[in-house]
């Protein structure tokens, strides 16, 4: 299994978190900003204490300043799931689009949030839906796939995100959605455009996933494919139950 970068582990770690409190142990200021203004303007994120970080910033702090491993304030209040702080940080110009050294940026961390306010608003605020990891070449929409967050997907689709986009071995996100037999996302996506009939690299389409299943048949899932038939046999594209 691929290793992930510091800044990606954590982040996950924190999102996988039930309880927000016990998940800040696990990632402190000071383990990524070194100066002492810069700490405590990352724990005012953190908190969301709004006074403090407008104070900070009065006083000529960076609203992008760059921590270890490519560390922001911004992802700082995410990876905290503080959205008071994070708002307030946008609204004073921080960059979502920036990417930390393992190519991911706050776009690609908040589309695994569970709380979609944290995309929605990073993508208002400038955030690109289409931006992609350089390292990984994965568009930022294939994670909230991974994720199995429908609610992240719509945001990215409401957003007009590429639901085409392609990785590095040709899958689009429907088609990742597909490979993972989450085909309530398949469904979602067929229905806001996405094509089927594109190819990867060793020429796989939709379809080849949909006749090689591996789904329960007693499962929601199942009902999720026979619905993402129905919706190809009525755009003319004839697939077997």
């Amino acid at each position: 299994m691929k290793k992930l970068a510091p800044v990606a582990a954590a982040c996950l770690y924190l999102f996988a978190c039930d309880v927000i409190a016990s998940a800040q142990t696990s990632m402190n200021a000071s383990d990524y900003f070194t100066s002492g203004d810069q700490i405590l303007f990352a724990k005012a994120a953190a908190k969301g204490d709004i006074a403090s970080i407008e104070s900070s910033l009065r006083k000529g702090m960076d609203v992008n300043v760059r921590g270890k491993e490519g560390m922001t304030p911004l992802l700082f209040a995410l990876a905290n799931q503080n959205l008071p702080g994070f708002e307030c940080l946008l609204r004073h110009g921080a960059n979502p689009n920036l990417q930390d050294e393992g190519g991911d940026s706050v776009i690609s961390f908040a589309a695994i949030a569970r709380d979609s306010a944290f995309l929605n608003l990073a993508i208002k605020t400038g955030g690109d839906p289409n931006i992609v990891n350089p390292k990984t070449g994965q568009p930022a929409i294939f994670r909230c796939i991974e994720a199995f967050n429908l609610e992240n997907l719509k945001v990215f689709i409401a957003a007009k995100a590429n639901l085409d986009a392609q990785d590095r071995v040709g899958d689009t996100p429907m088609a990742h959605a597909a490979n993972i037999n989450q085909y309530d996302l398949v469904f979602t996506l067929l229905s806001a455009g996405a094509d089927p009939l594109i190819e990867n690299r060793w020429g796989r389409t939709l379809m080849s996933r949909l006749t090689k299943n591996h789904v329960n048949p007693n499962s929601e899932m199942y009902q999720w494919r026979s619905k993402v038939i129905e919706l190809l046999n009525s755009k003319g594209i004839q697939i077997q139950r």
